[in-house]
């Protein structure tokens, strides 16, 4: 599903068939979902993130204005999945991302208030949504471990460290990468900086 969502994106972006077949590849077979494989909560909610730009996509840049009520509705639906997958933190990482899309698109192709409206109402709904999980989940959350039970050191204990972004390109630094996620391989990173040289202009 990873795979699937990344090269229909990738195709949605113009890339060639050959292009989106390697990013896919690149996206399911890279270092943090195989990493994550026992993890079944966290890939099945990071195998909805090509699909919430694919749609962001298509809704802000792309769809024609009779489609727009559709798109809208599909991008929160698979919002909602992604959060339902049971790993929200990794939705909340993608919720993110597609903001900061969405805020791009909308910027770049200069969209009206109401494609915008219809983008953030999208958002709102696929996490409205997810209510039936999160609400009886926060109540869970104040009777169990008290506010301020655990220091800033403890809830900082498993952030990533500036140092270890060089696993970025040589996972082997540190003398093994199993707690490193980041790496995706040297031919996708090399074809990411050749891409804008290789790529036809676009007319």
């Amino acid at each position: 599903w990873a795979a699937l969502g990344a090269y229909a994106f990738a195709r949605r972006q113009g890339l060639s068939e050959a292009a989106a077949f390697t990013s896919a590849l690149a996206f399911a077979l890279g270092g943090f979902l195989v990493a994550r494989l026992t993890d079944v909560n966290v890939v099945a909610s990071a195998a909805w993130l090509p699909w919430l730009f694919l749609l962001v996509d298509r809704l802000i840049a792309g769809a024609p204005a009779a489609h727009r009520g559709r798109e809208a509705a599909l991008l929160a639906l698979t919002l909602g999945m992604a959060f339902l997958a049971g790993q929200p933190q990794i939705a909340l990482v993608g919720l993110l991302a597609v903001l900061a899309y969405g805020l791009y698109l909308s910027w770049a192709t200069r969209q009206h208030g109401r494609v915008i409206g219809l983008w953030v109402a999208a958002l709102l709904l696929g996490v409205a949504l997810t209510a039936a999980q999160w609400l009886p989940g926060r109540e869970l959350a104040q009777l169990s471990v008290p506010a301020g039970a655990m220091d800033a050191e403890s809830l900082a204990s498993s952030s990533l460290h500036p140092r270890d972004l060089v696993g970025l390109v040589s996972p082997f630094d540190s003398g093994t990468p199993a707690g490193w996620v980041g790496y995706v391989g040297l031919l996708p990173l090399l074809l990411a900086v050749l891409a804008p040289f290789l790529a036809p202009p676009r007319t």
